[in-house]
């Protein structure tokens, strides 16, 4: 599994990879986004964003279900990249059980306040932070 800058592909690539994705926004992909490569083919993504002084949120997340194995692997190297961007907490709004599992399995906290957060009205599900030690 190869991470690469979604800016550092070709937009035909990740436009053709979200055709089905009707809610995808390419624009926020290619600002800050990441494409998840396997065998040499893009089999998903995720957009991790700076929302406050070293704090990132996971504001989208996509993996195709052939690759769902590949999902505590892909949020360690998710940590990794926000550590290496400064940050001190990563922020996750979880809308399934199973990713509360693996979010909890990580030492994901959940989070009472989130009001913070740009988006946090919008959204439904669980919030979760990872706080990265010095």
């Amino acid at each position: 599994m190869k991470i690469i800058e979604a800016s550092q592909l070709p937009e035909k690539h990740i436009r053709n990879f979200l055709k089905n994705a009707h809610q995808i926004e390419v624009e926020s992909i290619l600002q800050s986004g990441y494409m998840l490569e396997v065998n040499d083919k893009i089999s998903g993504f995720f957009v991790l964003e700076k929302v406050i002084d070293k704090a990132y949120e996971l504001k989208k997340f996509y993996l195709v279900s052939t690759e769902a194995i590949k999902i505590p692997t892909l949020f360690e190297a998710i940590i990794t990249i926000a550590e290496e961007k400064g940050a001190r907490r990563v922020f996750v709004c979880s809308h399934k059980l199973m990713t509360d599992i693996i979010l909890k399995s990580l030492n994901f906290y959940p989070q009472s306040d989130h009001t913070f957060l740009t988006n946090g009205a919008k959204h439904g599900g669980k919030w979760w932070s990872y706080t990265i030690s010095d």
